[in-house]
């Protein structure tokens, strides 16, 4: 399964399914959205960074992989218009998080009104592969068992049912997901 939660939701004006905006008017802000893939996923983030018209705007998001390694970092300078894509990647089961963060300084902007800046994603994950099958080769077998295993303790590859530490009840899983030759 996929499930995405707001790990800081104080600045979030909407969170609907995977649909999130952050939008600021003054400051600095960060949110970090986690999210946990039970299975190998295509994931696909539509996402609109905007840091508008000010010299002290940024606004950027990261995808982060369980141990803290980058594998998208997308960000926006002021004056350009808002950065806008699709980011389609495939991502075997593990914990991920989305560390969005933006700064708006607009101090020298002598009106009271103030342009809004954010970023919006929509995040969506495809289930591939087949459950349990860390490694991708298509079998849940004693490969897969061994990257269980070597990450025993950690929030890493195994985290099977998504409760941020591989142990005894991912363990079952796996097992129960064994592929009989």
């Amino acid at each position: 399964g996929f499930s995405i939660e707001a790990r800081t939701t104080a600045w979030a004006d909407t969170q609907t399914g995977s649909g999130c905006e952050f939008v600021f008017a003054q400051g600095s802000v960060s949110a970090d959205l986690e999210f946990v893939l039970q299975r190998t996923a295509g994931l696909s983030i539509a996402y609109s960074v905007d840091s508008n018209d000010w010299e002290g705007d940024r606004s950027s998001f990261s995808l982060l992989d369980a141990l803290g390694n980058t594998i998208l970092d997308i960000e926006d300078a002021p004056f350009d218009g808002a950065t806008e894509g699709l980011a389609e990647l495939s991502l075997p089961p593990g914990r991920y998080t989305i560390e969005v963060r933006a700064v708006a300084d607009h101090s020298d902007y002598v009106s009271s009104d103030t342009e809004e800046s954010g970023v919006l994603l929509d995040v969506e994950a495809i289930a591939e592969g087949v459950e349990g099958d860390l490694n991708g080769d298509g079998l849940v077998n004693g490969a897969d068992l061994g990257l269980m295993v070597g990450s025993w303790g950690t929030s890493g590859p195994g985290d099977l049912n998504g409760d941020g530490t591989v142990d005894s009840a991912d363990l079952g899983l796996l097992l129960a997901l064994w592929t009989v030759v």
